[in-house]
């Protein structure tokens, strides 16, 4: 296994534990050992065995799901993506770049220090190490990899990236080995949604205030893979870890104030497909009950018309039968009407 780690500017002061941190590089030619000395940033115990603690921002948790919600305008947590022009298919020698965004959703600034570390020894190089986000701010981290000579066509090359720190974010991404014609993939990825609250008596300017409503979202791509899920404004959280390239299943859920009603959802793959969703909640919306109950009323008014129908040409054909019938006058006898 390949390792990476931003290096750490070594510091004298005493309230800071030293640490060793280790950098493995496995090249093709053979395996090179090289060690650094750096500061882990963690404070030392005080004299009376107190341990020292960050202060965090409140977390807004879901209580059935015990996910991070967006249920303020500023969540307080760390998000970590797969930039959408990350290179996760290439061929035997090929350079890739890998972009990681992170993003400090605090209401201070945060330090973060980056790790990666990858199962077949494609990593090359980390930049960068470390870095200092304001609130909002976001960084893109870019991690390059060359895809060895001598890699099996077909196999997948697993690189984890991670934050230390205030926040340990992880996220990960499949790196696919193909031939020198690459993978044909010009399918957009599924994407489909369901509300789990919306604002029903809350939607007006004058009622929005102090109300939520939520947004369940899935995605997939079967071919190359599904890479991320975004959304605007930002808030999308997903609700379990995922690797980017997953052909699986990927859910996330979006939380916003009433008194913003609209987001636009989007999902992308590996190839760069890209599918879209434009939803507004106070648009009118069913659920799987309403659209059952639709759907058999359009088939009961179906079936109305059908029998309508049927029991018109019916009434059309007795009229022509009964206009069929030979007429007998009364009181004539038979000898009479041959005569006449």
């Amino acid at each position: 296994m390949f390792h990476v780690a931003g290096a750490y500017p070594a510091t004298a002061q005493e309230q800071w534990e030293e640490d060793d941190v280790e950098l493995i590089s496995n090249n093709l030619g053979g395996e090179s050992k090289f060690t650094s000395t750096g500061s882990s940033k963690l404070p030392r115990a005080s004299g009376n065995g107190e341990e020292h603690r960050f202060a965090r921002q409140t977390e807004l948790t879901d209580e059935d799901s015990g996910i991070i919600s967006g249920r303020a305008s500023i969540q307080a947590i760390t998000k970590v993506d797969v930039g959408v022009n990350s290179q996760l298919i290439g061929s035997r020698g090929q350079t890739l770049q890998l972009y990681f965004e992170v993003t400090n959703y605090r209401q201070t600034p945060i330090t973060y220090f980056f790790r990666v570390t990858d199962e077949l020894a494609f990593l090359r190089s980390l930049n960068p190490g470390q870095a200092t986000l304001n609130p909002g701010q976001s960084a893109n981290v870019i991690v390059t990899l060359i895809v060895a000579p001598t890699a099996e066509v077909g196999s997948r090359d697993k690189v984890t990236f991670s934050t230390t720190g205030v926040d340990q974010v992880a996220q990960a991404a499949w790196v696919t080995v193909s031939d020198s014609a690459g993978l044909a993939d010009t399918t957009r990825p599924s994407l489909w949604y369901t509300y789990s609250s919306r604002c029903e008596g809350r939607s007006t300017p004058a009622t929005c205030t102090g109300a939520f409503w939520t947004l369940e979202v899935t995605a997939r791509d079967y071919e190359t893979g599904l890479m991320r899920i975004s959304s605007s404004p930002v808030g999308l959280i997903y609700k379990t870890p995922f690797t980017a390239g997953t052909r699986d299943e990927v859910r996330a859920s979006y939380t916003a104030s009433c008194c913003q009603p609209r987001v636009t959802v989007t999902a992308y793959d590996v190839s760069r497909n890209v599918r879209s969703l434009n939803l507004d909640v106070t648009d009118i919306w069913l659920n799987e009950a309403g659209i059952a109950a639709v759907v058999l009323g359009v088939l009961l008014f179906i079936a109305l018309i059908i029998l309508l129908v049927l029991l018109i040409r019916y009434c059309i054909r007795k009229r022509r039968q009964s206009k069929d019938l030979p007429i007998y006058r009364g009181g004539e006898s038979l000898g009479t009407r041959r005569t006449k």
